[in-house]
């Protein structure tokens, strides 16, 4: 497979081993960023030039196939060569991974996450001051417990209110004049709004 050279790197290795002993659990999703600014070429795109290696550790790691594959992408600096994409698959095992990849972005980054439901366990729930998970799981609930207060956590995103208000009844449906339940493709034109 083309861009197979990083299942040979100790990380990769090790992360491989985490997840076939089944340290992680079961996996949920993966997701991996590749960006960089520069170097921009004109034979191939972004998704050729920094995919090819996330796909591979994904399909490594996971040991199947996917059974959808969508990417979309942008042509920012020549036309029809995407210079930035995003890549989802899912995988017969429910698993969902996406990969992000850029040469145009501000700085370097280079991740894989892998999220399944075993590694924040007991243990971890114990160096916080709580007995077991589901204890930190309760307090987390009832905001006794805040994020900013456990290592290694981060806040979700968090997505402001849309800029100069909403417009229409916010007690309404969408498909009535207001703005809540299912917008469909407007879903884009809210989420812009908010960032």
């Amino acid at each position: 497979m083309v861009g197979h050279i990083l299942q040979y790197h100790q990380a990769v290795l090790r992360l491989k081993a985490l997840v076939d002993n089944g340290e992680l659990g079961k996996i949920q999703y993966l997701y991996s960023n590749r960006l960089n600014i520069g170097k921009i070429r004109v034979e191939e795109n972004i998704l050729w030039s920094f995919a090819p290696h996330d796909i591979s550790v994904i399909l490594m790691l996971l040991g199947e196939m996917p059974v959808t594959v969508h990417a979309t992408g942008g042509s920012y600096l020549q036309h029809h060569i995407p210079d930035t994409t995003l890549t989802t698959m899912d995988f017969p095992s429910g698993v969902k991974a996406h990969i992000f990849v850029s040469w145009l972005h501000p700085f370097k980054e280079q991740k894989l996450v892998v999220v399944g439901d075993k590694k924040m366990d007991d243990e971890y729930a114990q160096r916080v001051g709580r007995k077991t998970l589901k204890e930190l799981a309760e307090t987390i609930y009832k905001l006794e417990t805040g994020f900013q207060h456990l290592p290694d956590v981060k806040p979700v995103f968090r997505a402001h209110p849309p800029r100069k208000g909403y417009k229409g009844k916010i007690k309404r449906s969408y498909n009535v004049g207001g703005v809540t339940g299912d917008r469909g493709e407007a879903i884009n034109k809210l989420v812009e709004s908010m960032i």
